[in-house]
């Protein structure tokens, strides 16, 4: 079973996540940082170099690879009401 977190950017997702997962002694895994790490710069640049679509597809893929993992605190990405 894994506990997943969603919700607006800076609503806390990964302060909260990161103090439970180290409470329960899970994992944690964050999708913006992941992304970060994939690319070897913020996911930012990606949507404004690349546009939305390729942000999408590699979010697509990284969930993809956390639901697969069982036993963690996820963080899913944060949202903005322009999105």
């Amino acid at each position: 079973m894994n506990i997943y977190f969603c919700g607006m950017i800076g609503s806390g997702k990964t302060t909260i996540g990161r103090r439970l997962a180290h409470s329960l002694a899970l994992d944690f895994y964050d999708l913006d940082q992941e992304m970060d790490r994939i690319l070897g710069y913020s996911f930012h640049r990606l949507v404004e170099d690349e546009g939305w679509v390729a942000f999408r597809e590699l979010e697509y893929s990284i969930c993809k690879r956390f639901a697969a993992i069982d036993n963690a605190i996820i963080c899913l990405g944060g949202r903005n009401r322009a999105l």
